[in-house]
C-alpha cells in the first residue's frame, strides 16, 4: 500500500490503472492488498492458495514431516513475542523441490523468525479474495505444481466473485513466470489486452 501511495504521487502515473501481480506468497499478498485497497484495478495471482492449513499438509506429509512441522509451530506459539525468537530456514517452512530452487534469487532471505510460520498457518487468503470483485482477477496455476497444489487456486476461485478467471496450465511449474513459456506469456498478454489494455500513445 505504501508502494501505491508512492506511484500515485507521480504525475506520469494514471492512478486508475494500477495492477498487482504476484507469484506464490506474492500472489496471495496481491489478492489481500486489492481486498484492502480499491486503488488496485486488477490482479494477476499465480500459484497462490486459499487455506494455509490445507496447503501446509501438502508440504509436510503425515508422519515424521508433519510432526516436525507441528513441533516447530508449537515452539513458535509458546514463545510468541519473545525478544529473541527462534530462526528457522525457509525450506523448513515451505520446502522447495531441489530442481526449482534456482528460481529463488541469491539475495533472498533464507532464515525467518518462526513467528512467520505461525502467522502463515493462521492466514487464509480465501477469506479475502471475494473482496477483489468486481475487479478483474486472473488466477493462474500449474496443474502439477511442486510447491502449491493447483487446488490452492481452485479454492481461491470458488471463494472469489465477479471478475475472476481461473487457468490451469499443464506444461509449467510453480515459477512459471520465470520459465519463458510462450503459452503462459500469450495467455497473460491476452488477458491484459482484454481487461487492462495499454492506452495507445496520443500524438502531440
Amino acid at each position: 500500500r505504501a508502494a501505491i501511495d508512492y506511484v500515485t504521487s507521480r504525475d506520469e502515473v494514471d492512478t486508475s490503472r494500477i495492477a498487482f501481480s504476484g507469484t506464490s506468497y506474492g500472489a496471495v499478498t496481491a489478492i489481500c492488498a486489492a481486498a484492502a485497497d480499491d486503488r488496485i484495478s486488477a490482479v494477476i495471482a499465480q500459484g497462490g492458495w486459499g487455506n494455509s492449513a490445507k496447503w501446509f499438509r501438502f508440504l509436510h506429509p503425515p508422519g515424521a514431516a508433519w510432526d516436525k512441522f507441528q513441533a516447530m509451530l508449537k515452539r513458535g506459539r509458546d514463545n510468541l513475542g519473545s525478544s529473541s525468537p527462534e530462526m528457522v530456514h525457509r525450506f523448513d517452512i515451505v520446502p522447495i523441490p531441489e530442481h526449482l530452487r534456482a528460481n529463488i534469487a541469491g539475495p533472498s532471505a533464507f532464515d525467518f523468525q518462526v513467528d512467520t510460520a505461525v502467522a502463515t498457518y493462521a492466514f487464509n487468503p480465501e477469506d479475502y479474495v471475494g473482496q477483489v470483485a468486481p475487479r478483474p482477477l486472473m488466477l493462474i496455476h500449474a496443474a502439477h505444481d511442486g510447491v502449491v497444489p493447483a487446488s490452492g487456486s481452485v479454492d481461491l476461485f470458488e471463494n472469489s466473485g465477479e471478475g475472476a478467471e481461473l487457468y490451469i496450465m499443464t506444461d509449467a511449474d510453480h515459477f512459471m513466470f520465470g520459465e519463458d513459456n510462450p503459452r503462459v506469456i500469450n495467455l497473460v498478454k491476452d488477458w491484459l489486452d482484454r481487461f487492462f489494455p495499454v492506452h495507445p500513445e496520443v500524438s502531440p
